[in-house]
């Protein structure tokens, strides 16, 4: 009896090996069949293995599914010659769920030059979205962009949780509009090929998106081109929405500077942002820049941060000596080393 028990053990086991192998067969262009299965709603599953991603079609996330990707599944974009894609695409949903695996651009085999907004998760106006335990490298563009197309609702309740981005062309994240976003334990490499180049950047396009309860904990940025993060408000002037942006313990090692604040020299935004515990002693330029804060209503708070002794920026135009603005708020402001 217990031979024939193992044996049937057995028979079953082959048999839902072999239905995995049937619905995503390895080195071949799974795309029809994953955005078919994903209609169905519910949990998808892709077993590992290396499979093809048209990124002109993309992925596309509906509402109330799960993406489950195996540690070990890699998913390769299809060189394209367009000048933006979505690899992962999250419009207009919500209760989506992705995790696991890895994400490979076209950044290397893109067949043309122009273009700059190839994607690997895209997301515009869409509530309560999880990214997990996923690695996202070498795209056209953006690793993630968080968006708006002004319809319905925006981005909200996006918690991003343990992403590793890697030699991404033009961002690691990107942040135009969303509200009550978790970030945390996030590693941004060696973005690098067309400008910003940042490893995060938030940078709205006009003053009718969200930076509202923007939450980033644990943040990693190395070798970045350009900045380790970017908050870029320039186009935000004239809102009436305030301003929230923490960031919690982030290090950056070789990025251009490690933390930039441009655009407050206007003085209709309002609102806070809170750095704390953070270390910049390591970036290219051992410190931070701020343009000149002339606005009462938006506060930069500073709370035991690592950086070059030296501000050693005082002739720029671009980043003021913060040390003389008064709202600014500097507190437990650890300034030790020289390089």
């Amino acid at each position: 009896m217990y031979k024939i028990l193992k044996k049937m053990a057995f028979f079953l086991i082959m048999v839902n090996t072999s239905s995995f192998a049937d619905t995503y067969e390895q080195n071949t262009d799974i795309t029809d069949q994953l955005n078919k299965d994903i209609m169905k709603g519910g949990i998808v599953s892709i077993p590992a293995g290396i499979y093809k991603i048209d990124t002109i079609k993309s992925v596309v996330l509906k509402s109330d599914t799960t993406l489950k990707l195996d540690p070990q599944t890699k998913l390769i974009a299809i060189p394209n010659a367009e000048k933006s894609y979505q690899f992962f695409k999250i419009h207009d949903v919500k209760n989506v769920t992705i995790s696991g695996g890895t994400l490979i651009g076209d950044k290397y085999s893109h067949l043309k030059k122009s273009g700059e907004w190839g994607m690997g998760i895209d997301i515009k106006d869409s509530q309560n979205v999880n990214i997990s335990n996923i690695n996202i490298n070498q795209m056209w563009g953006d690793a993630i962009y968080l968006g708006t197309n002004y319809r319905g609702n925006p981005n909200n309740q996006i918690t991003l949780k343990n992403v590793k981005m890697d030699d991404n062309r033009r961002q690691g994240l990107t942040i135009v509009s969303a509200k009550n976003l978790y970030a945390n334990d996030l590693v941004i490499s060696n973005t690098k090929g067309t400008s910003p180049a940042n490893g995060i950047d938030i940078e709205p396009n006009d003053n009718k998106a969200f930076l509202d309860n923007l939450n980033f904990t644990n943040i990693r940025t190395m070798n970045n081109k350009g900045n380790g993060m970017q908050i870029s408000l320039t186009k935000y002037n004239n809102t009436p929405k305030k301003v929230k942006i923490n960031l919690n313990n982030h290090e950056d090692n070789g990025s251009y500077f490690g933390l930039i604040i441009n655009g407050i020299n206007k003085p209709i935004i309002s609102g806070s942002i809170n750095v704390s515990n953070s270390d910049y002693l390591n970036s290219r330029h051992s410190n931070y820049c701020f343009t000149n804060v002339i606005n009462n209503n938006l506060v930069i708070n500073l709370d035991n941060i690592t950086q070059d002794k030296k501000n050693n920026f005082k002739s720029s135009k671009f980043c003021t000596d913060y040390t003389k603005n008064q709202n600014i708020k500097i507190k437990n402001n650890f300034v030790i080393g020289s390089n």
